[in-house]
């Protein structure tokens, strides 16, 4: 009996993490420019309807660079952290051959991370584009430099149709998965009460 409000809290506990995702690594500049390899720079993006303070926060760069971060980031806003320029300047360079980056918030909670460490596969440098995230990934941008505090790059309709599709039956995959552990849990402990 004591083990189902553990259960209950849990499912809410993951349930608060899938809502909590509002800011995303967006676009990741790991090959530089056409001027110089330092300009890399690592871009978030805040895809909630209110700022979100980052004092404190941290991203995490293959486990052997961390960059303390600061500030705000607007609601539907964008944060560079940079070699060069940006809102935040860091010493930490990006591996070619790959990273894993991990954004950790002041709770040492992971927020967003992604694992390119065996390699980048999106982004070019040669042509200097960028790696920019999509709605149900990654793709290489359209544009060389990439799209630096605008929106990504827009694939073509077909595609994003497509994916859109695949998306949306994901999501209603997940979320029939989260209903019912939900309910489930609830029952059970509601049962277990009586």
């Amino acid at each position: 009996m004591e083990k189902q409000p553990a259960k209950l809290a849990l499912i809410l506990l993951f349930i608060f993490q899938i809502a909590k995702a509002n800011v995303l690594i967006n676009e990741v500049c790991w090959m530089g420019d056409n001027i110089s390899s330092s300009n890399e720079w690592i871009e978030l993006y805040n895809n909630s309807d209110k700022d979100i303070n980052i004092d404190n926060w941290q991203i995490k760069i293959s486990d052997k660079k961390t960059v303390n971060l600061e500030g705000i980031i607007p609601s539907q806003g964008f944060y560079i952290l940079s070699r060069t320029q940006g809102n935040l300047i860091y010493n930490k360079a990006l591996n070619n051959n790959g990273e894993k980056i991990e954004l950790i918030d002041a709770n040492n909670n992971i927020v967003d991370s992604i694992d390119f460490s065996k390699g980048w596969i999106y982004g070019d440098n040669k042509t200097k584009q960028t790696m920019e995230r999509i709605k149900n990934g990654w793709q290489t941008s359209l544009n060389p430099g990439g799209t630096i505090k605008q929106q990504n790059s827009i694939i073509k309709k077909q595609q994003t149709e497509v994916v859109n599709k695949k998306e949306y039956k994901n999501y209603t995959l997940l979320f029939s998965l989260v209903s019912s552990l939900f309910l489930g849990g609830i029952t059970l402990f509601v049962k277990n009460q009586a």
